[in-house]
């Protein structure tokens, strides 16, 4: 009698929302571009979205659109881990190597900070590296430079954990 209620239970009550559940996700709209005016969007604080975004393979935020108004929830399309840096030609960017920095908590989840540095010339360059849980990897515009990778390396450790977090954020709202 047990396993016909399981039975029961799971085809009527589980079952049902697993589906409705996976197609209204799929039914979102997908990126940061507002769905009414293709306009860029912020993103907007949720501990409800948070939570849902560290199961795996789903990724959604509540953004609102500057320029007409729309407030909604969007997907986002998870995009491939790809830490090497890839050059213009073989010899003008050579990746030497990626380093793990240290692990940043933002908005209740820990993301990895990694620093990839490269040399071009006599010049070494470095840029940050966030990766959250989920493995999504966002990369940081602004760049590192020195002499030696070991410069690189050093101006990395050197930068604070707010300036971390706040670059990180800036990354994540556009």
């Amino acid at each position: 009698m047990i396993w016909f209620v399981s039975i029961y239970f799971l085809t009527v009550l589980v079952l049902p929302l697993v589906i409705g559940g996976a197609v209204t996700y799929r039914s979102l709209p997908c990126g940061r571009e507002c769905p009414h005016c293709r306009r860029s969007t912020l993103l907007l604080a949720s501990n409800v979205f948070g939570l849902l975004s560290r199961l795996p393979g789903i990724q959604v935020q509540r953004r609102w659109c500057l320029h007409c108004g729309w407030l909604g929830v969007v997907r986002l399309a998870r995009p491939s881990v790809r830490l090497v840096v890839e050059g213009r030609s073989a010899d003008s960017r050579a990746a030497a190597r990626v380093i793990d920095l240290r692990h940043l908590l933002v908005n209740g989840m820990w993301w990895r900070v990694r620093l990839e540095t490269w040399r071009a010339g006599r010049i070494w360059y470095g840029r940050l590296v966030f990766v959250e849980p989920s493995g999504r990897v966002w990369t940081d515009a602004q760049p590192l430079m020195g002499t030696t990778d070991q410069e690189v390396l050093h101006q990395a450790r050197r930068l604070p954990t707010g300036a971390l977090a706040s670059r990180l954020r800036g990354l994540v709202s556009r």
